[in-house]
């Protein structure tokens, strides 16, 4: 079974490591929700997430370009969850192979 709390720890230090810092209030605001085998993160400054993300205009008028740093990061963490899945579900069908060849053997 895969172990979700560590996931999420893992993907908030990722996304910590990765939120450009100015006071540190919007890196340090990365949490994480498990609900129904669901990991959800989120922070708790999301208007500066965004504006990060997809851009927004400085006080000056001029464009700012954003740069998404958290898509990556939740594929990422997507695929490790995926690969960890496989491996285990491999392990159980290798263990039930085994138990059918002993079965048959003792009959």
């Amino acid at each position: 079974m895969v172990d979700l709390d560590r996931y999420g720890y893992l993907g908030c230090q990722r996304l910590k490591d990765a939120t450009p810092v100015d006071t540190g209030e919007t890196k340090n605001g990365w949490h994480y929700k498990i609900v129904r085998s669901k990991i959800f993160f989120y922070n708790d400054n999301p208007d500066v997430i965004r504006f990060l993300c997809h851009g927004h205009m400085s006080t000056a008028g001029t464009w700012v370009a954003g740069n998404d740093f958290v898509s990556p990061i939740l594929k990422e963490i997507q695929n490790d969850i995926r690969r960890e899945t496989l491996i285990h579900d491999r392990r159980i069908l290798r263990r039930e192979r085994r138990r059918k060849r002993v079965d048959v053997r003792f009959k």
